[in-house]
């Protein structure tokens, strides 16, 4: 049996305007656009088409990206302990451009890597990725477009040769004219990409270190947000925002399927309906578009929640899942944090002994065994994940102006231990005057 005890305080250290509950809408799907300073602002130029030919996007020109933590690795016959460092920490890592056989860098250790372009001719392309690895292995990493598609690419029976760039083909999509997104995903632990190609020809096999596309102007951007059902909804009130320019809202009630213009709605009529918002953006007349404090006010059921009070602060947590999914400042009315936020807080890393097959395990992932109110200052609350043995329970106490969380794993598989703990995870949170 191993068990992990975490103990660590909140407390309430910010304010907002807002007076209702409110639910933030956050970016999901950028194709032109980019968010600034909690901004949504439309991007001047992105990698684009000629006409109907190929496509190359230079990897280490993303728009985005999220390095790998601190890479160790061990010194030929040294003990377990004696590492050395093969990367620099995370916040000071980048792009590489040492590579004479990658003329435009490549991207390594990374494990986010978002980038957008513009295609000119619609039709069905077929896309490849540029890659280098360190030994033949069992390499893959992974590729989300942003027609909601995940693909796995595999590595290991394409590979020529360690340490030799080649081509490895994708996938095949359908793309409309305009602006898209792809995001590259666990290119971790040494392997390389230097480039994407699009190709609408499904015959051509790229070779070599082929030139990048060129950036040419945009006029218009969309972006689609997350697809909102805050926990608790009664009523949809009203939606606000701050724009300037050419900034239309559209709204879905099917998840992102289809469409329809939100001007000279209400957003009331829709009463408690998931729904999911795009935001098209278009630069006229030399005026740059700009959108930011996206939110939704709405009612919500306080009885779908437990609180805890702390001073003039309100935290409440959702009997749905037990996560943190509000923060209130009682004096004032202010929501620090919309009710109904689906956060998770908490995240194990699992290893088998004797193998090297680390994983994860997330609250979203969890079973809520339990959510139990002790007293208007004590919380508990009980997970469990019955195929792997394993229960967290978090102890909650309210204490003058802060909280208490003592977090408690309690492991009982035979062959898995749990190596790392995070918990509790608050950085999800959202200040509401802010959408990025």
């Amino acid at each position: 049996m191993k068990r992990a005890f975490i103990m660590t305080m909140l407390s309430l250290s910010a304010t907002a305007s807002a007076a209702e509950r409110s639910c933030l809408f956050e970016t999901d799907i950028l194709n032109g656009c980019y968010v600034d300073s909690g901004m949504v602002r439309l991007h001047k130029e992105l990698p684009s088409q000629t006409g109907s030919e190929n496509l190359v996007i230079a990897c280490a020109k993303p728009l985005r990206i999220f390095f790998q933590e601190d890479v160790f690795a061990r010194k030929a016959g040294a003990r377990s302990e004696a590492l050395v460092q093969i990367k620099k920490d995370a916040s000071e890592y980048t792009p590489q451009h040492d590579d004479p056989d990658a003329k435009c860098g490549y991207i390594d250790f990374t494990k986010l890597a978002a980038y957008q372009y513009q295609i000119r001719t619609p039709g069905e392309y077929t896309v490849w990725f540029r890659v280098w690895v360190p030994s033949v292995a069992n390499w893959q990493f992974s590729v989300f477009d942003d027609q909601g598609g995940k693909h796995e690419i595999g590595l290991k029976d394409f590979i020529p040769a360690a340490k030799k760039w080649f081509w490895k083909k994708g996938f095949t999509m359908k793309l409309d004219k305009g602006n898209h997104q792809v995001q590259i995903v666990q290119a971790l632990n040494g392997k390389r990409i230097s480039s994407i190609l699009l190709t609408r020809d499904s015959s051509f096999v790229p070779q070599g270190d082929m030139p990048v596309s060129r950036y040419q102007k945009i006029k218009q951007g969309t972006v689609q947000f997350k697809t909102a059902a805050p926990f608790g909804l009664l009523q949809w009130e009203k939606l606000t925002a701050q724009t300037k320019g050419s900034a239309v809202f559209q709204i879905s009630t099917d998840c992102g399927k289809t469409f329809s213009s939100l001007e000279g709605k209400d957003l009331k009529a829709y009463g408690k309906k998931t729904v999911t918002l795009k935001l098209i953006m278009t630069r006229k007349n030399g005026v740059e578009p700009e959108a930011g404090n996206i939110q939704a006010f709405y009612s919500y059921d306080e009885n779908q929640f437990c609180r805890l009070d702390v001073g003039n602060a309100r935290y409440t947590f959702s009997r749905a899942n037990g996560a943190l999914s509000g923060i209130t400042n009682t004096a004032t009315g202010t929501a620090i944090q919309p009710a109904g936020f689906n956060g998770s807080m908490f995240s194990l890393l699992l290893k088998t002994r004797g193998k090297n097959d680390k994983r994860y395990l997330d609250m979203k992932d969890a079973h809520l065994v339990g959510l139990k109110q002790v007293s208007p200052e004590k919380l508990e609350i009980v997970w469990n994940f019955p195929d792997d043995k394993i229960e967290v329970s978090f102890t909650i106490m309210a204490k003058n102006d802060y909280l208490v969380w003592l977090v408690k794993v309690d492991n009982r598989h035979p062959v898995t231990d749990v190596i790392e703990v995070e918990g509790p995870v608050l950085s999800e949170l959202r200040i509401s005057e802010n959408p990025a």
